[in-house]
């Protein structure tokens, strides 16, 4: 590895010492995936359920009442996209739990695995969502129809509050994995 020098001919050393990077290897497997992987799990059994029991009920040949209306499409592509969505962020997390990295596999390959699992996350979450308002919109689109575009809008509160409270922290790995430098400070 290369060492920097400053303009005084003093050798610059990397502001994190070598424990930190076993410290964050150990502490980021051991304690982010699991909390993930159990969100990606429910996500997983709760779409997987809504797409066997389908809103509307069905006829005597069990083909689903509404499969014709758009809302009913709407339902039937989001819920598919949440459950491959959520199921490839649980097999991303099991990925990075079960392999072994190097120093340098940690810096570089764990990040961009990390980044893809968030937006895996938020993707899912966003689909479940919009299956959801599809299903509320097919139920309720002729008893209540001024209920509707109330609870779309709650609806759309869990995504929001996702995306608020998880982008600093993908704007963080992202910046500390293409970042070219690392701040050095004088010995």
């Amino acid at each position: 590895m290369e060492q920097k020098v400053s303009d005084k001919g003093e050798v610059l050393e990397p502001v994190q010492p070598k424990s930190f990077i076993r410290n964050e290897e150990s502490s980021s497997r051991s304690h982010d995936p699991p909390k993930t992987e159990i969100v990606a799990a429910l996500i997983i059994k709760v779409v997987f359920a809504a797409a066997f029991t389908v809103p509307g009920s069905k006829n005597n040949d069990g083909i689903p009442n509404f499969l014709h209306i758009i809302p009913f499409i709407v339902f039937a592509i989001s819920d598919a996209l949440a459950l491959f969505s959520s199921t490839a962020l649980v097999l991303m997390f099991l990925r990075i739990l079960t392999s072994r990295y190097s120093k340098d596999e940690f810096l570089e390959s764990l990040p961009k695995k990390l980044m893809v699992g968030l937006m895996n996350l938020f993707f899912s979450i966003a689909s479940m969502m919009v299956a959801f308002g599809a299903t509320y919109y097919i139920v309720l689109s002729n008893p209540w129809k001024w209920v509707i575009i109330p609870i779309a809008s709650l609806g759309c509160l869990p995504v929001m509050l996702f995306a608020w409270m998880q982008f600093p922290l993908l704007v963080d790995i992202f910046i500390s994995t293409y970042r070219p430098t690392i701040p050095f400070s004088r010995n």
